[in-house]
C-alpha cells in the first residue's frame, strides 16, 4: 500500500462545508494527528486542510520493518538432501536471504551460488530455489502487509512493524464550536499495488 493519509471527512466524503450539512470538526480542521511509527513529535491538524495544512491530510508511514515469515525457521541448507515445495532454506553463510523450494528434489553435492536479489531462480541439483529477502523495510509513506508470523497476543509484533502504522490522534474542539453531533469519518486512505 502506497501513498497512505490519514483525514477526517463528512458522511458524504466532502470536506464538512456543504450547506446545509456542514461539519465544524472537519471544516474546521479539530482532530490534530501524529504519526507515532514515523517518532513524530509535533501534531498536524487535518480535516478541509488551511493555513497549517493546506492538504488536510496527513501522510503516514513506518520506519519499522517485517520479518518473513519463515526468516526465524528456515533449515540448514544441506548436501544431497530431499526437500519439499516451499521448505524455507538458509544458506550456511547468512546473506539476509532464505530460498523457498520451489520444485522439489534432492540438493547437490556442493551448495549453491546463492543470488541476492528477490525473485532470483537457484538451481540446486534438481531443486528450484526463489531468493527472498528476509526482512523488508517499506519505502516513505508505504505499509507493506506481507505475511509474518505474529502471536495472537501480540507480544512480537515488532517482527511486524513494517506492516502497519501508528497514530496519535485528538479532537481540539474550539470554545466557539456549535452544539449538537458531529458526523465524521476518520481516514486511512491508500494506493493497492
Amino acid at each position: 500500500m502506497e501513498e497512505v493519509v490519514f483525514t477526517t471527512r463528512d458522511r458524504q466524503g466532502g470536506t464538512g462545508d456543504t450547506p446545509g450539512s456542514v461539519v465544524e470538526a472537519v471544516r474546521d480542521n479539530w482532530f490534530q494527528t501524529r504519526c507515532d511509527s514515523l517518532n513524530e513529535n509535533d501534531f498536524i491538524p487535518v480535516g478541509k486542510g488551511g493555513v497549517e495544512n493546506e492538504s488536510g491530510v496527513h501522510a503516514l508511514g513506518t520506519l519499522g520493518s517485517t520479518y518473513h515469515a519463515d526468516a526465524k525457521t528456515a533449515v540448514a541448507w544441506a548436501a544431497q538432501t530431499v526437500v519439499s515445495l516451499n521448505t524455507a532454506i538458509a544458506p550456511a553463510t547468512d546473506n539476509g536471504f532464505i530460498y523457498i523450494v520451489t520444485k522439489a528434489g534432492t540438493t547437490s553435492t556442493t551448495e549453491p551460488t546463492w543470488l541476492t536479489e528477490e525473485g532470483a531462480v537457484i538451481m540446486d541439483g534438481n531443486v528450484e530455489f526463489t531468493a527472498v529477502e528476509k526482512i523488508k523495510t517499506p519505502g516513505t509513506q508505504e505499509i507493506l502487509g506481507l505475511k509474518n508470523n505474529v502471536a495472537a497476543n501480540g507480544s512480537d509484533a515488532d517482527d511486524a512493524a513494517g506492516n502497519f502504522v501508528k497514530i496519535s490522534v485528538f479532537a481540539e474542539v474550539p470554545i466557539t464550536a456549535s452544539a449538537g453531533k458531529n458526523e465524521l469519518l476518520k481516514r486511512v486512505s491508500y494506493r493497492y499495488v
